[in-house]
């Protein structure tokens, strides 16, 4: 079954004028996507031009990141874990929004890494007053919360099968997202999900923000990044990935769990 790579193209209003230079390449970088897949889902999603929202099945993807939780809550979830929680600001919309949450893994490091040319990889005692604030940001939700400062590699060893949810924000080079993906996709449920940022490649990531997601842990380079990763894994997988439209760059994949 091949990877199928679900989009909406909505026709943005006048009054907005034109896309700019970022949005213009994000979307050549989607119609390439789109091209090489065949051009339409493999397997049945179909995309909704101008409804503000894309189907497959009983599935609607979101619009944003920011609306997956809704999703969790009107699904009944009660398990998640996100990988890489810097702040916790995501984290605590989350919780916000997702009411029937009953435990929330946060798995990050906290730690400064090698190889990792990365606006969060900031120095030792800056992630160390991060953790104490996203501490101090989650309070509100301790009994739901459960914190796992450590590698992703390390902290699934604590987390237990059948979760409804997981978002994989921690590293960002190829060989970090497939080690996560390969680790945490069978954690999750069928009929769960599996979501994660900023769906693009090193060389786009380079030209907008300057960082270089190309160099894995190891030193070897990848310029798949983190798109790469998830379309060589889903696609090994046989599953949709769904693209959120409109966080535009630093977009969001989705993957509702197949049998």
């Amino acid at each position: 079954m091949a990877l199928a790579v679900a989009l909406v193209v909505l026709a943005a209003p006048p009054t907005l004028g034109e896309p700019g230079p970022l949005l213009q390449r994000l979307d050549k970088n989607i119609e390439e996507i789109l091209k090489r897949m065949g051009g339409v889902p493999a397997t049945g999603g179909a995309a909704s031009s101008g409804s503000g929202h894309l189907h497959s099945g009983f599935f609607t993807a979101p619009r944003t990141r920011n609306d997956i939780a809704a999703l969790l809550e009107q699904k009944g979830f009660k398990t998640g874990v996100e990988l890489g929680v810097q702040r916790g600001h995501y984290s605590l919309h989350n919780l916000n929004v997702w009411k029937s949450c009953e435990k929330y893994y946060l798995v990050d490091i906290w730690a400064h890494q090698v190889n990792y040319d990365d606006l969060a990889n900031v120095p030792q005692h800056v992630q160390d007053s991060l953790y104490i604030e996203t501490q101090k940001t989650l309070e509100a939700f301790k009994a739901k919360t459960v914190f796992l400062r450590n590698y992703t590699s390390e902290a699934v060893k604590y987390i237990p099968d059948n979760l409804d949810f997981v978002y994989v924000d921690a590293r960002h080079d190829y060989c970090g997202v497939w080690e996560d993906l390969t680790l945490y996709w069978p954690k999750v449920r069928v009929g769960g999900i599996i979501a994660g940022h900023d769906y693009l490649d090193a060389p786009y990531v380079k030209e907008i923000s300057g960082q270089a997601w190309e160099k894995c842990m190891d030193g070897t380079i990848n310029q798949g990044a983190v798109k790469g990763a998830v379309d060589d894994f889903f696609k090994s997988m046989g599953q949709h990935v769904f693209v959120t439209y409109m966080d535009a760059p630093w977009v969001t994949w989705v993957v509702l769990k197949g049998n």
